[in-house]
């Protein structure tokens, strides 16, 4: 769940109170972690979507650290049926990011009729897609180390029977 909302504390006939959110966008964020725990967050941004991505970085942060390697790279917006449907027109966004951990650089999508929402969408996919990868990354990692684990147990078993087997030989005069 999300909320922006947008200020303007310009006095009237300033040309900043033309533009609207020009001064102050909050963007408030309500999320249920994994563990069962409720996020409730609050953040600012320079526009809808910069306050929606650090409202959704906060909550996010204490649980998966790894949003912090998380970078926003680009930005675009694209009208998808725009001749037919007006102002109901769907917007597609397309957020690139990029994982500093990883170097990975990557795009998610979304789509609404709501460019709030469609920017909603494609950050929360960004962050789901990033931190997928660092699951996947752990399990390999984690199943490197089992298996090098496993060559190192089955050389160390290996000397042992051998050492075992020598102390167990008859010894000659000779030896």
């Amino acid at each position: 769940k999300y909320n922006v909302d947008c200020e303007s504390s310009a006095a009237a006939g300033d040309e900043a109170a033309a533009e609207p959110c020009a001064e102050v966008t909050e963007a408030t964020v309500k999320l249920k972690l994994p563990d069962g725990s409720v996020r409730h967050e609050v953040a600012e941004g320079d526009g809808p979507v910069a306050a929606l991505d650090a409202a959704l970085r906060k909550s996010l942060d204490d649980f998966y650290p790894g949003v912090r390697d998380l970078k926003l790279v680009d930005y675009k917006v694209r009208v998808v049926n725009g001749a037919e449907a007006g102002t109901s027109a769907s917007i597609r966004v397309i957020v690139e990011s990029s994982d500093k951990a990883s170097g990975d650089l990557f795009s998610t999508i979304g789509v609404s009729t709501n460019i709030v929402e469609a920017s909603w969408k494609a950050l929360v996919d960004a962050v789901e897609y990033k931190l997928s990868r660092d699951d996947a990354r752990a399990a390999n990692s984690s199943r490197e180390k089992m298996s090098r684990d496993s060559v190192v147990s089955a050389a160390i078993d290996a000397s042992k029977q051998a050492c075992a087997t020598q102390r167990m030989a008859p010894m000659s005069k000779w030896d």
